[in-house]
Formats: C-alpha cells, structure tokens, sequence
C-alpha cells in the first residue's frame, strides 16, 4: 500500500495538520517561522505553533536559531524526514546564512499565499514537466555544471538549482499548455546583473513557453523598474522600456523633490533610479505635471497600481512586494552548534536609508563584540551595490536619511 508523504510523517508523532506543513517546509525551505504555521492553518488554536515546535525540537528533529528582536527560525534537521519525503540528499537540513535564510522564509510565504496551486517540488519533476509539456530538450534547460570533487571523478548537471518556486496556477489543463508562473527571490544582496544572468539561464526554456508570469520577490521596491527593463530586455529580444504607470512617476516625482529640497541622503542606488526616471520622465509636460503634484499633493493622479509588464504571447513580470519583516535574519549568524552568534557592533548597526534594514559589515561572518582592547570594533561603512552609474546633475543633498514606508506584518 503507497501512503502519502503527509500519512508517513504522522508516525514520527505528528498531526495530519502539522505533517502536511513539515513537508511543505522540509521540499522547499527546510526553515520556517511561527508566523507561517499560523497563516498556514489560518489562525487555528493559539498554541498550536508552540505544540508543533515544541515537538520538533523536543525530538530532535529540528532546532531553533534565535535572533534578534526575539525572533526564532525552526530549521527540519532530521535526516529521517527528508528520507520518508525521499528526498534524503537536501541540503535544507544544514547550516545557512542569514542572507539565505532570508531567501528560503520568503520563497515559502509566497508559497503559502498561493495554496491553491501546483508547485513543482523536485528538480526531476520540473524536468519531467517542462520536457512532457513543451518538449524541452536538456541543453533548454536552466543547467549549472558541478566540477568533480576528486580526481577522475566526472561532473554533474543540475537543473532549476536556485529553487526558486515555480507553480502550474489553479485551473490549468494540461492539454492546453499549462499556465506556469516562475519567481525569482531577490533577497536585498541581489544586483540586477545576477537576474540578468538568471534570465539568460532560463531564457531558452522560457522561449518555449507561450504564455508565463515571472514573480519578482522583494521586500523593498527599488529594483522593481531595472528588474522590468531586464526582462523586457531579455525575454522579449527587443530592448524595453518602462512604461508610464502611475507608480513610476510618482516615485520620480518623490525623489525630485527630496533632491531639490536637500533633505534626503541619497545612496548610489537612489541616485541611479532618480538617473533612470529623469531620463524616462524628461520634458516640459512632465516639469508641468511636477509642478501641480507639488501643490495637488497626489490628487492630480489616478490610484497607484502594480506594475505590470506583459510582452507578446502572455509573458508577464510581477513585482510583488513582500509585506513581512525579513531585517531580523541578516543581524545575526547561527553556527553549527545550533546557537546563534550576535554580529559585532549589532545594536549600533545603521539602517538603510532604502530597504530600513541594519547594514552590518562582514555579512555571515560572526564577529567579536569586542576587541583585545576591551572596546566595541568600529564597522567600515558598508557600500552600497549600484545598478547603474548614476548621472544626477547638481550638488550632492545633505541631511537625514529616509526610508522608503512599508506595511510590514511584525
């Protein structure tokens, strides 16, 4: 008799309801908040999470990774549950940075925001759909090479290593090609040249695919516009642009003005987005349509709405905004040893005048609070990754730092 992998890992001890969620988290992130356990059984008893976390440590099939800000990650270790999923060669069960941490948390809410679909969980069956479906052959996919690890030995291909979910939305019929939905996980590390790339991995396989949407995940929106022009860039074979929404030139506008009133300190990534939405929004109608937001305060335009680009044939880029607070996860390294280890200089840690999260020199790297000296470490000021050169004209701005505003779920 072939029971589920839900039916298996009820006889570790676990409820139906708990093991359902344990291999969610076990195929696509290895880690996971309370928070998630709760959306996931959509608010159900209060101590339901502390009963399924209390059993996973307790058995030691899992560990908690404190940070700060009284945060806890719960990470599925035990080798034995990837066994019964049959995927006993994850690397979800070991060590991770923050940063990727961060990646995994975020990959599984918008996994668990779209429940009602399909998501294609191994490396195998992604092969096995996309070769069934739309008859990609193997150079089509999105394949890294592994050198050997030893002499003699000989390398490896992967395919779709960046795991990063892909969905079959709810109501696709298989014989009328499906419609698939990809996503790309930017993590606040990310540059715009390594979604590039990650589009040119993927740009063949995509070719074949009549109609898609590519998800942008991101927990700030300052990549949203170069990420759209990437994609149109990339997929569409022609060169993009962005188009005039709403959203885009009042972020333009938002910019200008802080910059002509000298009030905001811009970083090299606001000063290439105000470079990039000068040159898109440069003319007198435009200098005209500043002039009356100044004074209309917003209500000379229609309501924001998302930007989203669709190309020929259905091909579609969706920024999407994640509505959580992921600033937790960079502020301190777990080691081996389960326990975390607070980064050097953390409670004087400056926050992005961008994304709001703490800038901390020497990510993953856990650091000594003190030095031989008996005084705190002084932190180099981190630099900033710039999409594009910026070209501003004017004087630099002084005065205080700003933050994009977020509605963050805490």
């Amino acid at each position: 008799m072939n029971l589920s992998a839900e039916t298996v890992l009820t006889t570790l001890g676990y409820s139906p309801r708990e093991a359902t969620f344990l291999r969610i988290v076990a195929i696509h992130s290895g880690v996971f908040l309370r928070r998630q356990y709760v959306a996931f059984t959509g608010g159900g008893p209060g101590n339901a999470a502390q009963t399924l976390v209390t059993k996973l440590v307790g058995r030691s099939h899992g560990r908690a990774i404190p940070f700060g800000d009284n945060k806890t990650v719960y990470q599925v270790t035990y080798k034995g549950i990837y066994r019964l999923l049959g995927i006993e060669d994850s690397n979800n069960r070991r060590s991770r940075s923050g940063w990727l941490l961060k990646s995994r948390l975020m990959a599984l809410d918008f996994i668990l925001a779209h429940a009602d679909a399909h998501f294609l969980e191994t490396e195998q069956e992604k092969i096995d759909f996309f070769s069934r479906h739309f008859g990609a052959k193997p150079e089509q996919l999105p394949v890294v090479l592994y050198p050997a690890r030893h002499i003699g030995g000989g390398a490896t291909n992967r395919s779709f290593v960046e795991r990063f979910p892909i969905f079959i939305a709810a109501g696709s019929s298989p014989e009328i090609k499906p419609n698939v939905a990809f996503s790309f996980v930017d993590d606040g590390q990310t540059t715009v040249s390594s979604f590039a790339a990650f589009l040119h991995r993927y740009s063949p396989l995509m070719a074949l695919i009549p109609r898609f949407r590519l998800f942008y995940l991101a927990d700030a929106p300052t990549k949203f516009i170069p990420a759209q022009r990437q994609f149109e860039r990339l997929i569409s074979g022609t060169p993009g642009s962005v188009p005039s929404h709403p959203d885009a030139l009042l972020r333009y506008f938002e910019l200008l003005k802080r910059w002509q009133e000298g009030t905001t300190r811009f970083d090299r990534d606001q000063f290439a987005e105000l470079s990039r939405l000068r040159r898109l929004y440069s003319g007198l109608e435009y200098d005209a349509l500043f002039e009356k937001w100044q004074i209309a305060s917003f209500s000379a335009f229609p309501p924001v709405v998302p930007i989203s680009a669709a190309l020929p044939g259905g091909r579609q880029f969706v920024p999407t905004l994640m509505p959580n607070d992921y600033r937790f996860l960079c502020e301190a390294k777990s080691g081996r040893d389960g326990k975390s280890h607070p980064r050097a200089g953390l409670q004087s840690a400056a926050r992005s005048p961008v994304t709001g999260r703490r800038t901390i020199a020497g990510r993953g790297v856990a650091a000594s609070t003190e030095t031989s000296t008996g005084q705190p470490p002084q932190q180099p000021t981190p630099k900033p990754h710039a999409v594009s050169d910026p070209v501003v004209p004017g004087s630099g701005p002084t005065g205080q730092s700003f933050a994009i505003p977020h509605a963050r779920d805490r």
